[in-house]
């Protein structure tokens, strides 16, 4: 399932997503000649044994699709590279429970802000069509 219309990919994710377990969480960086352009390309968010949510921004609209499994990107022109993160290892979220999600604009781009059950919140921002990701942990 693809939602190349900005609206329908934001409802479809969020229905997707809500109330599911996070079982994955991988952002890939795009790197040219061995600098960082940018820091979350695309991210991924495995939700059921085959359920992955391929995600990203692109000009400040939001795109997504399911995948049954995780598909990073194998090509790339000389001095392109794509570097897979895993940010639920880092950050403790797998085995949280999505509880919010959350789409919002600002005057040069958007974001896209998701809610652990614990505490934890995902901001993927997308600002000058550069994305970053930024991930809050609760403070124990």
């Amino acid at each position: 399932m693809s939602y190349s219309d900005p609206i329908a990919a934001q409802t479809g994710f969020r229905r997707l997503a809500v109330g599911r377990r996070c079982l994955a969480l991988i952002a890939q960086r795009y790197e040219y000649e061995g600098e960082l352009v940018e820091e979350a390309n695309v991210l991924f968010l495995q939700v059921g044994a085959a359920q992955w949510l391929r995600f990203f921004f692109d000009a400040g609209q939001f795109f997504c699709r399911v995948e049954s499994k995780l598909t990073l990107a194998e090509f790339a022109e000389e001095g392109m590279k794509f570097v897979p993160t895993d940010l639920s290892a880092r950050h403790h979220l797998v085995g949280q429970r999505i509880e919010q999600v959350e789409f919002g604009e600002f005057p040069d781009g958007a974001e896209l802000r998701i809610a652990f059950e614990h505490a934890a919140i995902l901001v993927l921002r997308n600002a000058s069509d550069q994305s970053t990701v930024d991930i809050t942990s609760p403070v124990a």
